[in-house]
């Protein structure tokens, strides 16, 4: 329905302009474009880079552009609202900051292989059970990957603004060959790597690194762990150029599990996947995908 069929007929054609604390009735077409309420969205990613110390940045940018930021954590989304001329004032500036940091910003999205075999998630939660059973040191349940969202990862992908995530789909639905493999089956998952990864490099969403595929599925990352902080349940957050983050000694699990074989899945399909980002079956979200037969 046309939401100009709602409006009262009075108010068709009109748009409501404020001026010092009174609001005035401007007939729309009179109004240059560029001055028309304007909304935008744009990746949460941007908020490390500019939103500042104590949010002096994302405060000064809202002075300077006239515009309403804020962060809609659950969209994975930054929506800002004023004047379109303002809004794309606001936008353009965050890109230059980001831009700025570009070689700091982190991975947003990963090509992956999702490991859906409910058989292997199976054995992967008793073998993360059975390790916290050992109640060792620095291991918690936060830090164990759930094993609805286990994956391979073939790269990492920079996809921060609405354009890259539907170029890279397109990508890889144009470019994915007919590949699928097992995960013992190394040589076709490196083979897709080798395939997948240059053209990604090349289009620019992937960055330039020199350095060979390990091939593996992550089931415990001290990245997640969380903490007690003021009776609250938070991120454990390492500084991310530095990488620091609390290790915890796997000799037991090693000298305990060392034969362990968690079975073969198959993998069916190849996912842009968002990082930190979940639907309700617990699988990373996804932006798009490529059927492998």
């Amino acid at each position: 329905m046309n939401n100009s069929s709602l409006m009262p007929r009075s108010m068709q054609g009109i748009t409501l302009v404020s001026c010092g604390n009174r609001m005035f009735r401007v007939s729309t077409d009179s109004i240059p474009d560029k001055a028309l309420p304007g909304i935008s969205y744009i990746s949460w990613t941007y908020n490390w880079y500019f939103y500042g110390s104590k949010g002096r940045m994302i405060n000064k940018l809202k002075y300077e552009t006239k515009t309403s930021i804020r962060a809609i954590p659950e969209n994975d989304e930054i929506e800002i609202e004023g004047r379109k001329m303002n809004v794309e004032q606001a936008k353009l500036m965050i890109e230059q900051v980001v831009e700025k940091n570009k070689t700091l910003v982190r991975p947003s999205h990963f090509l992956s292989l999702p490991l859906f075999d409910p058989s292997v998630q199976h054995k992967v939660e008793k073998f993360q059970n059975d390790i916290l059973s050992l109640k060792l040191p620095n291991i918690d349940p936060s830090i164990m990957i759930k094993p609805s969202s286990l994956h391979i990862t073939i790269g990492m992908l920079n996809l921060y603004k609405q354009e890259d995530i539907e170029g890279a789909v397109k990508l890889l639905k144009t470019q994915a060959n007919v590949l699928y493999s097992e995960v013992e089956d190394q040589d076709v998952i490196t083979k897709l790597n080798e395939f997948l990864v240059p053209k990604f490099t090349i289009a620019g969403y992937m960055k330039n690194e020199d350095r060979p595929l390990k091939i593996h599925a992550t089931i415990i990352n001290t990245s997640h762990r969380r903490t007690e902080e003021n009776g609250e349940n938070k991120l454990y957050k390492p500084n991310y150029r530095k990488m620091e983050r609390k290790p915890f000694s796997a000799v037991r699990i090693l000298n305990n599990f060392s034969n362990i074989d968690f079975g073969i899945s198959r993998i069916e399909e190849i996912h842009i996947a968002k990082i930190g980002v979940f639907n309700e079956q617990g699988r990373h979200r996804s932006e798009g995908k490529h059927k492998l037969p």
